[in-house]
């Protein structure tokens, strides 16, 4: 269902594509952002937003980008998985589209596949943005079995001496790259998120 919600939004796009430039669609699309939108929020405060939700500020690495590693690493100042659960039904309730699992590093979080099949429960899109260190074929597979609709990696140069080197820990580089193969072996939508 998911690769089909996907494969349709594509196909939807493409069957739309040749109208862009048409005043009468850009019309339309104007008024869809500037009015339609803020007033289907006035009945569902969160339609069509993408909430991103940080559930952990631990990280095996030490990226000199990283606005995560200001905070404090201390798991038990942590939302708990309570609270997490908790925070997606609001966020389903409230009519977001999407839900973004964010860090610090998500995968180190035991519960995220839990998270994953609550979004989904939900009606909400559900990502993550990994460094890649733990995104092995066994998580890979975990993950596809919770629902999960996009899985992103890092990645901060093509050469991997760089991006290990901004990301402070070596061998991440070929770690993410093997774990986007992963994905796409069990046909996972993946994407590189670049800084």
């Amino acid at each position: 269902l998911v690769n089909n919600t996907n494969e349709l939004g594509f196909k939807l796009r493409a069957r739309l594509r040749p109208y862009y430039k048409n005043p009468l669609f850009i019309f339309l699309v104007k008024v869809y952002f500037r009015h339609l939108i803020g007033w289907i929020r006035k009945f569902v405060p969160l339609y069509g937003i993408s909430a991103i939700v940080s559930i952990t500020y631990r990280c095996q690495c030490t990226c000199v980008h990283c606005g995560a590693g200001l905070y404090r690493k201390n798991k038990d100042e942590e939302l708990k998985p309570e609270e997490i659960f908790s925070l997606i039904d609001e966020i389903g309730r409230l009519g977001a589209a999407a839900i973004h699992f964010f860090g610090g590093e998500p995968l180190l979080v035991p519960e995220l596949p839990r998270y994953v099949k609550r979004a989904k429960a939900k009606r909400l899109l559900a990502s993550v943005d990994t460094n890649g260190l733990l995104l092995d074929e066994k998580k890979v597979l975990e993950l596809k079995e919770a629902g999960i609709d996009v899985i992103r990696v890092s990645i901060d140069s093509p050469d991997p001496a760089e991006h290990d080197k901004l990301r402070g820990m070596p061998g991440v580089f070929e770690k993410g790259i093997e774990g986007l193969k992963f994905c796409k072996k069990h046909g996972l939508n993946c994407a590189m998120s670049l800084v």
